[in-house]
């Protein structure tokens, strides 16, 4: 059986902070920008690290991409 994965929509740092080391989460696309400039800031000074999994991916007309937390 397959993993579920979380959907971030909202207060990403708070949402990312939560996440266990390696555990993969889904964002909207249409976030892409803010996650991975003013959020991946605002963790690294908290000592998370994060990277994008795979590639952008449509889930019905939705588009998402995965992030995982790596420290």
């Amino acid at each position: 059986m397959a993993k579920r994965i979380k959907t971030i929509t909202g207060d990403w740092v708070d949402s990312i902070s939560k996440l266990s080391i390696n555990e993969p989460a889904r964002v909207l696309d249409s976030n892409y920008d803010r996650v991975m400039s003013s959020a991946r800031y605002r963790l690294r000074r908290k000592g998370i690290e994060i990277e994008t999994v795979g590639d952008k991916y449509f889930i019905g007309k939705t588009r998402f991409f995965n992030i995982k937390r790596i420290s």
